[in-house]
């Protein structure tokens, strides 16, 4: 077997113009660090006209990779998806990083990968990502999803802002599933024991806004396909979507909820999204929060957060979303 590089930094570079992926981690490739980077420019190679769904092009995209850990780093522009992190990887640390104008998804723990990439001794259950972590990071105009789980365990989106998250689908935050190439043998978990706390959603501007999906589907090759099986903890986060209707969608036909009326969507399912709001967070351009948001100082310290999207130290009550005003 080829040896397989691990223990990579990353550091202060700027990565842009790629004619597909700006940064591939593959299989095996363990310990990679890309802090204070700037990657831009993902699939320049496509010739113009190409549809959006024969693109792949991402601005990183790693698969297998254990102890990824991307940090103060601006990723936008890309053809498809800013950042996603999946086919088994464990301890995934995604943490002040901006992802913006996203052609596909915007950060994303798991998605949908090959059987032949995982390391079934390690994970049997064929989870996409395992005690991923995206924390204190801001996610402006996506494609896709802005933030999403897909066949996770353990996963934890921590304070992070999303600002008009799935413009041509999805939404917000979303939970999906994943088929692996519709594989007979390959185990299909749902997300579980996710922890979404503390997220500012804002959708304003979109038509058509969602702002949390959860998806749920029966495949005639693969039975039933679900977003979210064990709970978690889903908590103290903030909706809104100016002057449309955010819409709350659960496609799991055991927590049927399809509506904008967030007390409904806390209701539907026993201790759903509890302490969340759906208010205006008054936020910049660029995410950060302006004087009189309702997200300051609006829940008890989060732990794992403690530094803002600009590294600066949250105290006392913490504030919702990336920034700490």
């Amino acid at each position: 077997a080829l040896p397989i590089s691990h223990d990579v930094l990353i550091e202060d570079c700027v990565l842009h113009d790629t004619g597909r992926d700006v940064v591939k981690i593959p299989a095996g490739c363990d310990d990679v660090t890309i802090r204070g980077c700037e990657i831009y420019n993902s699939g320049v190679g496509y010739p113009p006209g190409t549809p959006q769904d024969e693109k792949n092009a991402e601005g990183i995209d790693a698969v297998n990779a254990d102890r990824l850990h991307v940090a103060d780093t601006h990723i936008h522009d890309t053809a498809t998806t800013c950042l996603y992190v999946k086919g088994g990887s464990i301890g995934t640390v995604i943490e002040r990083t901006r992802a913006e104008r996203c052609g596909d998804l915007g950060i994303v723990l798991g998605f949908d990968t090959s059987p032949e990439f995982f390391d079934t001794q390690a994970n049997p259950g064929y989870y996409e990502n395992i005690g991923g972590v995206v924390r204190n990071s801001v996610v402006i105009d996506t494609g896709l999803a802005g933030l999403g789980l897909y066949a996770t365990r353990d996963a934890s989106l921590l304070h992070n802002t999303v600002i008009r998250g799935g413009s041509e689908g999805q939404g917000g935050i979303y939970l999906g599933v994943a088929t692996k190439d519709y594989d007979p043998m390959a185990g299909r978990s749902s997300n579980t024991n996710p922890t979404i706390v503390g997220t500012v959603i804002d959708q304003s501007g979109l038509p058509a806004p969602t702002c949390f999906g959860i998806r749920y589907s029966v495949e005639d090759e693969l039975g039933t396909l679900s977003g979210l099986a064990a709970q978690g903890t889903i908590r103290d986060n903030l909706y809104f979507a100016g002057g449309a209707p955010c819409v709350y969608s659960d496609s799991r036909p055991e927590s049927l909820y399809e509506g904008d009326d967030l007390a409904a969507w806390q209701a539907h399912a026993e201790g759903f999204d509890a302490g969340s709001r759906a208010v205006d967070p008054l936020l910049a351009a660029d995410g950060h929060l302006m004087a009189g948001s309702p997200a300051v100082d609006a829940v008890a310290a989060t732990p794992g957060v403690a530094f803002d999207i600009d590294a600066a130290m949250r105290s006392g009550m913490y504030d919702l979303g990336a920034d700490e005003l």
